[in-house]
């Protein structure tokens, strides 16, 4: 489900604060994300994070140029995206703004409904929603999404460790060697646990880890002026 729209129930939309001359803000929908992004599924040969990137690089160019270097910002699954881009073409990130991002851990202690042990039955959860929708609506066999889920969320898969996904799209020694600015605001529930933000915001060694951001109107306000500050300094470099 990661499309444009999706930014509208954000706590954070890039589109409602960020002023239209200063900035030129490029979204997507990713592929099958919604019934006007098709694009085929294979069972045996199924997406990876690597594809993902591919066609978001592939919208970038066409926006803004070929080879043109970018600020990003993701929530959700956008955070693993946003890694796996700095990891794969440094060159073009410049720095990001990664909200509320998925991953593997356990309970942080807060005032959030608890779980015990890892989080690991919620990307189940909510890759199986969006499946259901897939086979219902006859987009995809469910040989096919099964392949697509072990290709982006099995810890067996593309070199990730089995005891480890963390955030499924790049290991925890890919974040130390990343150098770009990253601000980075903490989730609040199992889908997204506060504890992967941290864990993102110490070990990449240009990262700024926020919290309580979202609990009213004037957080959000707030945060949103930070982000046009994070995002101005590259503008203004």
């Amino acid at each position: 489900r990661s499309s444009i729209s999706m930014w509208q129930k954000q706590p954070i939309d890039l589109w409602s604060f960020f002023p239209d001359d200063e900035f030129t803000v490029v979204a997507m929908d990713q592929r099958n994300a919604t019934l006007e992004s098709p694009a085929p599924l294979s069972a045996t040969s199924p997406a990876t994070w690597t594809t993902y990137n591919e066609d978001q690089l592939a919208v970038v160019d066409a926006a803004v140029g070929n080879g043109v270097p970018f600020s990003i910002a993701g929530s959700c699954i956008g955070p693993s995206y946003a890694l796996r881009l700095m990891r794969d073409v440094p060159s073009r990130v410049k720095r990001a703004l990664l909200l509320q991002p998925i991953g593997v851990a356990a309970y942080p202690n807060e005032p959030c409904a608890p779980w015990t042990g890892m989080n690991t039955d919620a990307t189940t959860h909510w890759f199986g929603d969006w499946a259901k929708e897939m086979e219902a609506s006859n987009r995809a066999s469910r040989t096919e999404l099964d392949a697509l889920y072990t290709s982006l969320f099995s810890s067996a898969v593309e070199g990730r460790r089995e005891d480890d996904p963390f955030v499924f799209s790049v290991l925890r020694d890919d974040v130390r060697s990343l150098t770009q600015p990253m601000l980075v605001a903490a989730g609040i529930d199992v889908f997204h646990p506060s504890q992967t933000a941290r864990d993102v915001a110490s070990l990449a060694p240009n990262a700024t880890l926020v919290e309580g951001w979202r609990g009213n109107n004037d957080e959000i306000q707030r945060m949103q002026e930070r982000i046009k500050t994070f995002f101005e300094i590259e503008k203004n470099s």
